[in-house]
């Protein structure tokens, strides 16, 4: 009885916190560090002279000017973020242009990770009113999931998709066509390849393979782009070279050949699976090719989301920073893993 209300109490604490992720707070953008700094000492003085009221009156008044303070959303840095998605895919581009998503990652029967997680991120940061476009690599459920609340909120100016005829909320979207492409100063989205009727047998082969460049950094985007694609895709097209590539289907056996390995000749391979994927994902092989070619794998289901923030500072002209290096998981955390990828960014 104890462990079936504890069980309950639990679950409505968890559900009153993920209300709570939806809320604007004002104070979650105050960024007057003078400000704090008021309260800060106002507070420590009270814990030594409780009796003077004045100080009551003060501390009170700058509250009031915190929790009243418009929501300031902090400044937008170029960066481009491959969400820990579980098994699905989500990256978002984002730069002070506003930001644009590649995927959204799964849906499930009464829930997506845009609901739980992409929209409270993005109130969060202030960025409901500055969504450039959207592209769905194609239909399956772990790419498309909640796309038709991002489309009915947020209203991408832009709308590509690889199978736009495979759902109602993509019937109004631009089907993918190679030289689609959408540039804001040295930010460059780019479609570079959509396979033929011929080549396109099922649903992953239909994919629509992005190339991002973020000033100097070039990022590739495979979707869930299978081996027989990827041949059609190495003789389509020329100049693939990347600094990072997002695997294909998320580090399945049956993608990331050597010779796109050899084409790329990435630092860095994206995997998006989760830490224990029921499919193998990333499979050994993979893994095992990458490193056969002198790239760096990484593992969003170990390492957490990634973040290649713009620094000109940087050698590689951007730096790579880890979430659960940020907060650590004990259980999931590799820090040999993080480390060897880190120092790969000085090498």
């Amino acid at each position: 009885v104890g462990l079936a209300v504890a069980n309950e109490a639990m679950h409505v604490l968890l559900e009153f916190f993920a209300s709570m992720s939806a809320v604007q707070w004002p104070i979650n953008g105050v960024k007057n560090d003078l400000l704090w700094g008021v309260v800060t000492a106002l507070v420590m003085l009270l814990l030594v002279i409780r009796a003077y009221r004045v100080y009551s009156l003060l501390l009170a008044a700058a509250l009031v000017c915190i929790v009243v303070s418009p929501f300031l959303p902090p400044p937008q840095k170029d960066k481009i973020l491959v969400w820990d998605a579980g098994q699905g895919l989500a990256v978002m581009l984002s730069g002070h242009w506003g930001h644009w998503w590649y995927d959204l990652g799964p849906a499930w029967q009464s829930n997506s990770l845009t609901v739980q997680e992409l929209m409270p991120y993005i109130r969060g940061q202030g960025m409901e009113n500055d969504l450039r476009g959207l592209i769905l690599s194609h239909g399956d459920s772990d790419h498309v999931g909640g796309a038709q609340q991002i489309i009915d909120v947020l209203r991408p100016e832009f709308l590509w998709a690889g199978e736009p005829e495979r759902h109602d909320f993509t019937h109004s979207a631009q089907a993918c066509q190679p030289g689609m492409r959408w540039r804001s100063g040295d930010w460059q989205i780019e479609v570079i390849y959509v396979a033929p009727p011929s080549e396109a047998l099922n649903a992953n082969m239909r994919s629509c393979v992005v190339r991002v460049q973020m000033g100097g950094v070039r990022m590739l985007l495979m979707g869930d782009l299978e081996a027989g694609a990827e041949r059609h895709f190495l003789r389509s097209v020329r100049d693939i070279e990347a600094d990072v590539l997002v695997a294909g289907h998320h580090g399945s056996r049956n993608a990331t050949s050597i010779a796109l390995l050899k084409h790329v000749k990435p630092d860095y391979v994206v995997l998006p699976a989760p830490a224990f994927s029921r499919f193998g994902h990333p499979h050994a092989d993979v893994i095992e090719r990458i490193h056969l070619m002198g790239a760096i794998p990484l593992h969003v289901g170990r390492l957490g989301a990634l973040y290649f923030n713009r620094d000109a500072t940087s050698v590689a002209g951007y730096t790579l920073t880890f979430e659960r290096s940020l907060r650590r998981a004990f259980w999931l955390y590799d820090g040999f893993e993080t480390r060897q990828a880190t120092h790969a960014l000085t090498r």
